[in-house]
């Protein structure tokens, strides 16, 4: 008798895929059950230090990311028509109302009109305490201008204001006491052509509107009260910047000759200072000094006065503070630590299963034979004073241990 039954669907719910089901075959990440794992106290000494390498080296990185390097190119320098602000303070052995600083560039054309610039009556000797502050800032000034190839990075790195260490506060007339001014003190900024020309202050009032003649209206003084020795406190082009080094400050010059011409020829650089928020266009220059008595009987022709010849170079420093971006500096956080911990996991295993792959050579055999005939010798030799002790102290379980054949392959 044949006995037949019908199908019936039977509805298990617990057969059925859910999305918590599908989302566990698809992890790629696969966890060892607990009772696999075999935590030891060297793996967890390795895995403190491993935590505080990637520790130290995250921290370092930050603060890398916080305090870019600076990253110096050069293109040329294709603003040939712009203007210079120079700004100066300048104090001048000569009373204001006898002297004057104007410009003279190689197109010929008055730049009148483009200068604020103010005449300030004052002394030229220093107080005693206003002199060793001077000589202070001397120092500071000397040791800028002989380290700035070493120091210049760094300076610019982290946006140094080197006016702090070069700043000084000028004597007028109101702080000077009882004495009568004998100098004059030329502060403010005058504008300049990017081409060659010069700076000069000389006796006299500079009188314009003859062509491309030049003149100095001098009131008539004696030869004795003719005296150009000056202190330039500050002396630079285009924008105050932290990190530059102005070669010409805390400069003093003093003569008693009377007709003396000072020179300084100027080499003016354009740099641009890039960073994050804005971009400063500044310049750095290069000065040399030269110093002269004028004395037409012994052919030395010139006009006594103070000159700074300047010019400008054709290329453009550009320095950028080279930071990278957010989404690459974490990218590399991640590798950073991901190498690392991948790394000391491989380099742990190796370790861990050095024994095993020493043991296979035959130098590895030899000396497992040695340990072995040791451990032998030492368990026969207690053996006959400990005859059933030695057993229940762990050290040897058996007396009869097989000895490998240094010379097979198994």
């Amino acid at each position: 008798m044949e006995v037949r039954r019908r199908n019936v669907a039977i509805t298990d719910t617990s057969s059925r895929p859910t999305i918590t089901k599908l989302i566990n075959e698809l992890d790629v990440f696969p966890k060892l059950p607990q009772e696999c794992k075999k935590p030891t106290w060297g793996g967890g000494l390795v895995t403190i230090l491993t935590f505080c390498c990637i520790s130290w080296l995250l921290v370092n990185e930050f603060i890398n990311y916080l305090d870019p390097p600076v990253k110096y190119s050069y293109e040329i320098d294709k603003d040939i028509s712009g203007k210079i602000k120079v700004n100066v303070d300048v104090v001048v052995a000569s009373p204001c109302h006898a002297i004057s600083m104007d410009v003279v560039d190689a197109t010929g054309s008055p730049l009148l009109g483009e200068e604020n610039i103010e005449y300030i009556s004052t002394v030229f000797d220093l107080s005693p305490s206003a002199r060793v502050a001077f000589k202070k800032r001397q120092y500071v000034a000397g040791a800028l201008r002989e380290k700035h190839h070493t120091i210049q990075h760094w300076l610019w790195k982290y946006a140094t204001d080197t006016n702090v260490f070069t700043s000084f506060k000028e004597l007028d007339i109101d702080v000077s006491g009882n004495r009568n001014p004998d100098a004059c003190r030329i502060v403010g900024t005058l504008s300049i052509k990017k081409v060659e020309g010069n700076i000069h202050i000389l006796f006299g009032k500079p009188l314009e509107g003859l062509g491309n003649l030049h003149l100095h209206i001098a009131p008539f003084f004696g030869k004795t009260t003719l005296n150009f020795s000056h202190r330039i406190n500050h002396f630079s082009f285009g924008d105050l910047v932290n990190g530059q080094i102005h070669p010409l400050e805390a400069i003093e010059s003093v003569t008693s000759v009377a007709s003396t011409s000072f020179q300084y020829f100027v080499t003016m650089v354009p740099t641009k200072v890039v960073n994050q928020f804005h971009v400063a266009e500044t310049y750095q220059y290069a000065a040399t000094v030269q110093n002269r008595t004028i004395d037409h009987a012994s052919n030395s022709h010139g006009i006594p006065g103070i000159f700074f010849i300047y010019d400008t170079f054709p290329l453009v420093v550009k320095i950028t503070y080279d930071r990278e971006l957010l989404g690459t500096f974490f990218t590399r956080l991640s590798a950073l630590a991901g190498g690392i911990f991948a790394t000391i996991v491989y380099l742990r295993e190796m370790l861990s299963n050095l024994p095993e792959i020493l043991l296979r050579t035959r130098l590895g055999r030899y000396l497992n034979n040695a340990w072995t005939r040791c451990k032998h010798h030492l368990y026969n030799t207690l053996s006959e004073h400990l005859p059933n002790g030695l057993e229940k102290t762990g050290f040897i379980t058996s007396s009869i241990e097989t000895v490998l054949n240094p010379d097979s392959d198994t």
